[in-house]
């Protein structure tokens, strides 16, 4: 810092030091104006390259502005000088010590002890002043290397609270960079004091989990999962229920070692999770100082669902919805097909009552608008229509299609001979296809119509879909019987559609 230009104000060079980073570069004539207008104060943070630490511009500003010095009155202005003393006036002035002539005689005699008494007094008194001069520089000495020491030391704290605050993990051995990756973006600061909070994270080969949390707690840490009925990614009913413990440091808490009570390995899918935290204390020096008088949360117990599987939420519910499937395929192989085709019947109407239910409603919502507004309003309900509702009538009609095609009708006794329910399906989506096209159809014909207009309009929405729900709930019906009936393959029952 000795060759550091101190005086140079000038020279854009200086930047200005924030907790979330740096602005600049300034000269010092620039920061000392804005002091005034209050974009700046004295104990604004400061650097420029060649400084070892950051400084406050106050400190900066004083080291390059050089003291102001009295100025010397001007002779002229100088008071007179008084008046000599006269001779009788001046008074001799006092000797402190009396200087005697030295005897050379080195014969032992009062005189001489006297002589050498009086000097080694005033050696002593010599010393004594020399000893109180002393303190005052070490002092000095002291106070400087003190404050020294203070500024380098608020200085490395600011800087490791400041990286403190940049919550990462420090991979353990086992863990995949994959997984390291997710922690570190799921980990956020949330504060000195922030609460508990458990997020997990399990190892590609399940033989490894860790929970992450972005408070600062260090506790001891165990966690209890239970396998959640029909969500698990196996083809088998199978339950697995297991536990562990851990410590919680640095963010992390490890398992890897579990206690199992159902099943023999963790099996990826949905979970109940049961946490308890425990002898909880803050876990870092920083963290310490940084909760100064505040109390770590001593203990922390919740259960929240979570999802077993290293590579997402999304791929795992894909994946879930293929094992689903799959043991529906085997259900249907291995249990009653009978059950399982009036369950799929009866569900299939069920949702086209529900699909009716909700096209009505959107109807009625868009005829008791703003009539002025009918003509602008018009456009985004049908929008509205054909992506909610149309697209999916047309899906659903062919995918019903295709699960007959997995039933062997010939195979299931009296099914043949009472009804061709996948043509009672397709007629139903279709009915409700086409009332509902012929509805907007009319719309589209009407101009500016009149809250009358709507009204009547809307009475024969509510008219035509009822009778389209009344239908589907004779055929819901008309399924519950042909389900009760005994199975002849001799009984026929005729079908309402070919009434």
């Amino acid at each position: 810092m000795k060759n550091f230009l101190w005086t140079d104000m000038s020279s854009e060079k200086w930047y200005v030091i924030y907790a979330e980073g740096h602005e600049g570069p300034y000269s010092l004539q620039y920061l000392e104006s804005k002091i005034a207008e209050g974009l700046f104060n004295l104990q604004t943070k400061v650097w420029a390259e060649g400084l070892a630490v950051e400084m406050t511009l106050e400190a900066v500003l004083t080291l390059a502005t050089p003291p102001k010095r009295k100025p010397t009155p001007p002779t002229e202005d100088l008071p007179p000088l008084p008046p000599l003393p006269q001779d009788e006036e001046i008074k001799p002035v006092e000797k402190k010590k009396d200087y005697r002539p030295i005897n050379l005689n080195f014969d032992e005699s009062p005189e001489n002890e006297q002589l050498e008494e009086a000097d080694s007094n005033d050696e002593e008194e010599e010393e004594v002043l020399e000893i109180k001069t002393r303190p005052s520089r070490k002092l000095r000495g002291f106070i400087l290397i003190l404050f020294v020491f203070i500024l380098l030391g608020s200085a490395v704290f600011y800087y490791v609270q400041d990286r403190a605050r940049d919550i990462s993990i420090y991979r353990p051995q086992g863990m995949s960079l994959k997984v390291a990756d997710k922690i570190n973006e799921n980990l956020e600061f949330q504060g000195w004091n922030a609460p508990l909070f458990f997020k997990e994270f399990i190892a590609d080969d399940y033989n490894t989990l860790w929970l992450a949390s972005s408070s600062f707690h260090k506790c001891e840490v165990s966690a209890h999962f239970k396998s959640q009925k029909d969500k698990l990614l196996s083809l088998s009913d199978e339950e697995v229920e297991f536990a562990g413990e851990g410590i919680l440091k640095k963010h992390l808490t490890e398992f890897k070692k579990f206690n199992f009570v159902a099943g023999k390995k963790i099996v990826p899918g949905m979970y109940d999770m049961t946490i308890e935290a425990r002898n909880c204390e803050w876990g870092s020096i920083v963290s310490r100082i940084m909760n100064f008088n505040k109390q770590p949360q001593a203990t922390y117990s919740t259960t929240m669902t979570v999802i077993l599987y290293p590579n997402g939420v999304q791929e795992f519910r894909d994946l879930l919805d293929r094992v689903v499937r799959k043991k529906l395929e085997k259900a249907i192989k291995e249990q009653n097909q009978i059950e399982m085709f009036w369950q799929g019947i009866q569900e299939r109407l069920q949702t086209l009552l529900a699909v009716s239910l909700q096209i009505e409603q959107h109807f009625i919502d868009f005829i008791k608008k703003d009539a002025r507004k009918f003509n602008s309003n018009l456009p985004p309900m049908i929008k509205q229509y054909t992506e909610q509702f149309g697209q999916f009538l047309t899906n659903f009609v062919v995918s019903s299609s295709e699960s007959f095609k997995d039933v062997n009708l010939p195979e299931i006794k009296g099914i043949s001979a009472r009804r061709n329910y996948e043509k009672e399906i397709a007629e139903s989506a279709r009915m409700i296809g086409h009332s509902s096209m012929k509805i907007i159809e009319d719309f589209q014909k009407m101009r500016n119509p009149r809250r009358v207009q709507l009204n009547d309009f809307e009475e024969r929405v509510k008219k035509e879909f009822s009778e389209i729900k009344n239908k589907i709930n004779q055929k819901i019906i008309q399924v519950s019987d042909d389900r009760s009936l005994p199975l002849d393959e001799d009984q026929e029952v005729e079908s309402p559609s070919e009434e």
